[in-house]
C-alpha cells in the first residue's frame, strides 16, 4: 500500500505488512495497530506509516592475504584479512562503494537485505 490512500471507517485497525514471496529472507512480517480519529475539521488526512523489520546484509571477504582490507565507508564496513561482518538494512537493497587494501582497487557491493554479498580477493 506504499504512498496509497485509502477512507476508513473511525475506529481501530490493524495492518498487516508482509514481504513478498520472493523476499528470499529479507524480513518479518510485522503488524501495527491503529485508531483512526473521527475527523478534526481541518479536512486533513490522518497519516499511517508502517515498514519492515529488513534483516541485516552480511559482506564476506574471501581470498585475501592477512594484511587485505575491505574497506566500506561510511557504513563502517571494514575486513580485514579473510571474514565476515553484518550490516544493518533500513531498505531492501543498498549499494556500497568498497577499497581493496592494498590493491588500490574499488568495487560495488550490492548489500540485501538477509543476503550475504562474497567480495573475492583477486590480485
Amino acid at each position: 500500500m506504499s504512498g496509497q490512500t485509502r477512507v476508513l471507517t473511525v475506529g481501530s485497525h490493524v495492518f498487516d505488512f508482509s514481504p513478498s514471496p520472493d523476499s528470499t529472507g529479507c524480513c518479518d512480517p510485522v503488524s501495527y495497530s491503529w485508531k483512526v480519529e473521527p475527523d478534526d475539521g481541518s479536512g486533513n488526512p490522518q497519516l499511517f506509516h508502517g515498514s519492515l523489520r529488513f534483516h541485516p546484509a552480511t559482506v564476506t571477504l574471501q581470498g585475501a592475504p592477512p594484511d587485505g582490507r575491505l574497506s566500506c565507508l561510511p557504513r563502517g564496513v571494514n575486513l580485514l584479512g579473510n571474514g565476515s561482518t553484518t550490516v544493518a538494512m533500513n531498505s531492501p537493497n543498498e549499494s556500497l562503494y568498497c577499497s581493496l587494501i592494498p590493491l588500490g582497487t574499488h568495487t560495488i557491493v550490492v548489500l540485501s537485505a538477509g543476503q550475504e554479498f562474497v567480495v573475492r580477493w583477486t590480485p
